[in-house]
């Protein structure tokens, strides 16, 4: 094993053992118990304050290809059984501390079973996910009989157990919109007990990990995308400026998402500044993600092929192609963008190239990717663009490790490029990556 390897295969092992520290160091303390729930309200609100991979910075690789972080509304959730008394609080963390799973609530009331009903309020799915999980509940193991209908339109499932258990169970699912409510009752004589079940929205907001449906992705692209749209009324003017100067001053609240302009997974005063430089006409920074962008979604079978020019830059920097070589902290780990003029690159890159001059831009646009990968086994090669209904669909292929089986560098960072005609694009609104291991079949 020569040099360079022994070096990349010790860098290696640090980041492995530095990454197992820094997540047992890290881990947030929460996924605690309350007596309240205004109690469990404040821990949740400071969690959602605190919370480090918040949806806007989504270059976070932690976050599983496939789903998104969001911010979805809190519920709470009061059962009227037998005076029946909410005495236990708690919500917990989704794997790896991405987001929160669920919240949870116990009742008790006299002369009951402790915990007699428990509520669970289910946040992590999207709205096909939540059906699917009525049609999973009816064929569990240990379910005797089922009742299935709805309830104010929303549908339900209500599965009871065998009839030996000691106390009886009963679990009432319940399908709210992309929520899903689980009641576990222990007593067999309550009746109606869904017509006895109150939920509101409350006003905390809570980061939670969804994975991306079609529905979510049409959605996304139907918003529209204006970089820079802090308060989000479909133009990037100077009230979007004036909003992060209020923001970092702790004067209202922004679109993270729009706010860190200048993508430097930060907002203060510098986004404020690149946002007026570009309503100026002045040289400004703007590396964001332009279009809404989604992991492995399976586009149709209409998709168009592209023909372009495509290349990739990495693992080591080398040549004037390798425009994003280190990001320090290892924070920013994949870019996916379009650009389409002079002005564009200057302003996502900081430099110009003589390659990309007007006269390239005149009738091409320059796909562009960045990826950074803490590991020794990524080798990532474009393959192929297709094109349907304004969705860009970007086909990339990793290998691992390289043709002689050893470690190829530690830290590897990847430009990847595609050159297009601009009209094969024409009308784009979002973009979709797919990486696929090995070749593809």
């Amino acid at each position: 094993m020569n040099t360079k390897k022994i070096l990349s295969f010790t860098l290696a092992l640090f980041l492995v053992f530095a990454s197992v520290f820094a997540v047992s160091a890290e881990t947030p303390p929460y996924s605690e118990s309350f007596e309240n729930e205004d109690e469990m309200l404040s821990a949740l609100s400071n969690y959602a304050e605190q919370y480090p991979d918040y949806e806007g910075f989504s270059f976070n690789s932690e976050i599983s290809k496939g789903y998104h972080l969001e911010y979805r509304q809190m519920l709470s959730v009061d059962i009227d059984v037998k005076s029946s008394v909410a005495v236990h609080f708690s919500f917990a963390e989704s794997h790896y501390g991405q987001g929160v799973d669920y919240t949870f609530t116990s009742f008790d009331y006299e002369n009951s079973y402790p915990g007699v009903i428990r509520a669970f309020v289910y946040y992590g799915y999207n709205s096909d996910e939540v059906l699917a999980r009525l049609d999973n509940a009816k064929a569990k193991e240990g379910v005797s009989t089922f009742d299935e209908g709805t309830v104010d339109e929303k549908p339900y499932v209500i599965c009871k157990s065998f009839e030996d258990c000691d106390p009886p169970l009963i679990d009432y699912y319940l399908a709210l919109n992309e929520y899903l409510i689980h009641i576990i009752s222990f007593d067999p004589d309550v009746e109606n007990l869904l017509s006895k079940v109150k939920v509101e929205y409350t006003d905390v907001y809570i980061p939670v990990k969804i994975r991306d449906s079609a529905e979510w992705f049409e959605k996304t692209i139907e918003k529209g995308y204006v970089m820079g749209d802090v308060n989000s009324d479909g133009v990037l003017n100077i009230r979007d400026a004036t909003a992060v100067q209020k923001y970092v001053a702790k004067f209202g609240k922004v679109d993270k998402l729009m706010a860190d302009f200048n993508g430097d997974l930060k907002i203060n005063v510098k986004d404020a500044t690149d946002i007026q430089k570009k309503l100026a006409g002045l040289k400004y920074t703007c590396r964001r993600e332009l279009y809404p962008v989604l992991s492995t979604y399976i586009s149709t079978d209409d998709e168009h092929f592209i023909e372009s020019v495509s290349y990739s830059v990495g693992p080591f920097p080398s040549g004037e192609l390798s425009l994003i070589t280190d990001y320090g902290d290892g924070d920013v780990r994949q870019y996916n963008t379009v650009l389409n003029s002079v002005e564009e690159f200057e302003a996502f890159f900081g430099i110009t190239l003589d390659r990309f001059d007007e006269e390239y831009f005149k009738d091409q646009s320059l796909v562009y990717l960045y990826r950074w990968y803490g590991s020794s086994s990524e080798i990532l090669k474009p393959d192929s663009l297709y094109f349907i209904d304004g969705v860009l669909n970007i086909h990339c292929i990793y290998n691992t490790p390289g043709d002689d089986g050893g470690w190829q560098a530690a830290i590897a960072n990847y430009n990847v490029f595609f050159e297009v005609d601009k009209a094969d694009i024409d009308g784009l609104k979002g973009i979709v990556v797919t990486e696929y291991n090995g070749t593809r079949g």
